[in-house]
């Protein structure tokens, strides 16, 4: 009996974001195909239907955090209490829901260190992320001076959810994101 349509694309999503997931809490390195596809509820050799090694399995998780032309409605619950389409990114952004995403959040801060060690194609995935995420910025406003600042808005957004997930102490995370939201808003003004 054929599998219904869809199938197939459906089964290596359910796939990339238990891999996204994992990676995320564990480490690349921790975390076996093994582990993987248990967590995922199918077989291993489900595993190479769908991807030829581990290192392709994680290029495809990173690449989930590439931001669509149009993501204002991944922020949309955020412009209520925003003044602009830049402090609700921003804001959804640094969020703690964002930060303790039960999928890993933005692979930006959730990978940074596997991703520096890694090859060149997942260099290649995480910069298009970035890019991504910097065309967001860019097209948030209409201030001509903070598009010529969106490098450092990523780094700074990226850069406090980093020290954010690294810390335990949720008093110090929240004012390090506000400040930071502060800090961004203060220069688009």
């Amino acid at each position: 009996m054929p599998y219904p349509k869809g199938h197939k694309e459906r089964t290596k999503k359910k796939i990339v974001l238990v891999a996204k997931e994992l990676f995320s809490y564990k480490g690349f390195d921790n975390v076996s195909i093994d582990e993987l596809m248990e967590n995922s509820g199918l077989s291993r050799g489900v595993f190479y239907t769908y991807f030829s090694n581990k290192e392709e399995l994680f290029i495809e998780a990173i690449s989930t955090g590439v931001a669509p032309k149009n993501s204002s409605e991944l922020w949309r619950s955020f412009l209520d209490n925003s003044d602009s389409n830049l402090e609700a990114m921003i804001k959804s952004y640094m969020s703690d829901l964002h930060l303790n995403s039960p999928h890993g959040g933005c692979p930006l801060f959730s990978f940074p260190n596997e991703v520096a060690r890694g090859s060149q194609e997942l260099k290649k995935s995480y910069k298009k992320v970035a890019e991504s995420i910097t065309f967001q910025i860019e097209n948030s406003t209409e201030e001509g001076s903070i598009k010529n600042y969106s490098l450092a808005i990523l780094s700074t957004i990226v850069g406090a959810m980093i020290i954010s997930r690294a810390v335990t102490d949720n008093s110090y995370s929240r004012k390090l994101r506000s400040q930071c939201i502060d800090f961004i808003l203060s220069k688009a003004h």
